[in-house]
């Protein structure tokens, strides 16, 4: 079966499998300490005027993984595997590259990274229920190619991740400070997804 086929068979299993077993109800009265990871900060950085801006503990967390994973991808053996999987994964497999051990360790890595996201995302808001998530597929899909990684594989970075998390972030609170129609906010999202899609199917054209 196709990976994606077999990554959105598994969401819906297991989404609806956690909605069962709980009954789809939120869970409240989360321990201060974990509230605290998503909502609270330390190290004050002094800025201009003398204000002061809070570093969130969710950014102590984030930061070292995202540096963990860049190191992990231009330095080691493993990471070279990925994208060369990625890319072409039956060329890599006659050169020698153990495909599937690679394909699994991909997954293994893309369910740490969203459990920890899951964490934090729960301790900002202070509450957790099974569809809490269920809104930002896209988001993330989007951010993704927007930071240049590529839909076809083998290509993209963890820097250019990162800003186009950033990047889509600051468009999301935008429009939401626009007082947009909902309908609004999902064209222009759509657009910017497109874009970013039509551009990553150029640079594959070109490169």
């Amino acid at each position: 079966m196709p990976p994606f086929m077999v990554t959105l068979i598994a969401m819906f299993f297991f989404g609806g499998l956690a909605i069962y077993a709980t009954r789809s109800e939120n869970i409240g009265d989360l321990p201060a300490g974990f509230v605290a990871i998503g909502t609270g900060g330390a190290c004050r950085v002094a800025l201009e005027r003398g204000t002061a801006v809070l570093l969130p503990y969710s950014l102590f967390v984030a930061a070292p993984l995202a540096l963990v994973a860049q190191v992990f991808l231009t330095r080691t053996i493993w990471g070279r595997w990925f994208y060369a999987v990625g890319i072409n994964r039956q060329a890599s497999q006659v050169s020698g590259v153990p495909t599937d051990k690679v394909t699994i360790a991909a997954y293994m890595l893309s369910g740490i990274c969203a459990a920890v996201g899951s964490v934090l995302y729960t301790a900002r808001l202070g509450n957790a229920r099974p569809t809490l998530g269920e809104g930002m597929l896209l988001d993330i899909i989007a951010a993704a190619v927007i930071g240049g990684i590529s839909l076809f594989g083998g290509r993209g970075k963890v820097s250019g991740a990162m800003f186009g998390v950033l990047f889509f972030v600051l468009l999301s609170n935008a429009l939401n400070q626009m007082n947009l129609s909902y309908y609004t906010v999902n064209i222009v999202k759509g657009a910017a997804i497109a874009v970013a899609a039509m551009l990553d199917g150029w640079r594959q054209k070109k490169f």
